[in-house]
């Protein structure tokens, strides 16, 4: 054969050759980001064979992760049932003598099964949280920086799972219009410290609504509702009988990793999660200190000097007419009040207490809040709001709290004042912190 007829034969043998079949599965293409094929992959469904349904591949890994030896568990008491309950059906297919007594046997089988739906049903149960926590990171949420007051450009969106690793989250069901208006006025407030503990504070009313101004807020309201709805009304870790629709508040708040680390019906108390479950991520120490400058922080800096020197006759000049609700509960509930004739003798007045890093927010022209970071002479710090009132053209202190506030730690008491006194209280706990 000539040289040129073997080239055109080897060039063409493939030609005749049966094609090989290519399967095409829908993945992310290869030039999008690592992240967001991991996200892709993690929110496929996969089939779960001890509990007989799918659940979100995230789901399943991030349960894994800590519970590695409990389907094992699980896994043996079902063979136990079924080598308990089949005893003498096995014994016969082996040839060996029948079990006896036999039951016992079947006691033993029974048991066993109980065992085993009891530990699966908690497994369940564990999955549906995860599961529930995964779900809420499909929530898209509008960012909003305080420049965006004047250039609405600035804004964007953002899915929680994508702030993952940057960014805390709770969020608050609010059911009616004073409620909502509180919690706004309280985040707004707070925003700074917000910011220090990398938390996004989001609201919904029971209506639907969300402040289009807040500095994060959900993008579509309806989403956050349903998400509140699906839990009230189906996780027995709320209450027993929720109602959804009887007019209750309700929050949850999730860690730099997603992860549930409290939740509960009634409003939130910021302060206190700031505290707790939310503390800074850095240290935040009184620094720069007290200066003025406004109407707002120059009663801030003469509340302190009054507060230092023990001089009770500033003190009460400064003392709005008005109590304090969050005083009044605490001594109803039986907390002792301290008058401020007491906290501010010489031997009970914070003499070397550092304050600083300053800053306030006016509501309006009756109502405002500052706040601060004190340092205690043992090198403590703690987190301090003011709400202010006006009363005959000045501002009157009407409430001044503080809370421990440094990270990694969880407070364990917290200072309410009014102009009565101060009670110190130790807080409940309400969750864990988990990052």
């Amino acid at each position: 054969m000539p040289p040129r007829a073997i080239v055109l034969c080897a060039a063409t043998a493939t030609a005749f050759t049966r094609p090989r079949s290519v399967v095409t599965r829908s993945r992310p293409t290869l030039h999008a980001s690592f992240d967001e094929r991991k996200e892709a992959y993690l929110a496929e469904p996969e089939f779960d064979a001890l509990s007989l349904r799918q659940w979100r591949r995230e789901t399943l890994v991030r349960y894994s992760n800590a519970n590695q030896s409990e389907p094992i568990r699980i896994l043996l008491f079902l063979l136990t049932t079924l080598a308990l309950l089949g005893s003498a059906q096995l014994a016969d297919a082996l040839g060996a003598p029948p079990p006896e007594p036999y039951a016992a046997y079947l006691a033993g089988g029974v048991a066993s099964a109980a065992a085993f739906a009891d530990q699966r049903n908690k497994r369940t149960r564990r999955l549906t949280k995860i599961d529930r926590e995964c779900a809420v990171g499909d929530l898209e949420v509008t960012l909003r920086p305080a420049a965006a007051a004047v250039f609405p450009g600035l804004s964007n969106k953002a899915s929680l799972k994508s702030l993952r690793n940057e960014a805390r989250v709770v969020a608050a069901l609010c059911p009616d219009d004073a409620s909502f208006a509180a919690y706004c006025q309280t985040t707004k407030g707070l925003r700074r410290r917000l910011s220090q503990s990398r938390t996004l504070a989001l609201g919904v009313r029971a209506d639907g609504y969300a402040d289009s101004t807040a500095a994060a807020s959900p993008a579509r309201p309806r989403a956050l509702l349903e998400t509140f709805s699906e839990l009230l009304t189906t996780d027995k870790a709320w209450a027993d009988e929720f109602e959804f629709d009887t007019n209750k508040a309700a929050w949850f708040a999730l860690s730099y990793a997603g992860r549930s680390v409290g939740s509960g019906t009634g409003a939130p108390d910021l302060l206190e999660l700031l505290g707790s479950l939310l503390p800074p991520r850095d240290f935040v120490g009184p620094d720069p200190p007290l200066a003025g400058g406004t109407p707002l922080l120059d009663a801030q800096k003469a509340f302190y000097a009054a507060l230092t020197s023990g001089d009770l006759a500033a003190m009460e000049a400064l003392l709005a007419s008005s109590r304090s609700e969050r005083v009044s509960s605490a001594i109803d509930a039986g907390a002792r009040l301290d008058p401020w004739p007491s906290q501010l003798r010489d031997d009970a007045r914070p003499k070397d207490l550092e304050v600083g890093d300053a800053d306030e927010t006016a509501f309006d022209e009756d109502r405002g809040m500052t706040t601060c970071v004190e340092e205690t002479a043992n090198g403590a710090t703690l987190l301090a709001v003011q709400s202010w009132v006006n009363e005959g053209g000045a501002w009157k202190l009407s409430a001044h709290e503080t809370i421990p506030y440094a990270p990694n730690s969880q407070a364990g008491a917290v200072l309410k004042c009014d102009n009565r006194g101060c009670v110190a209280l130790v807080r409940r706990q309400r969750g864990q912190m988990r990052e």
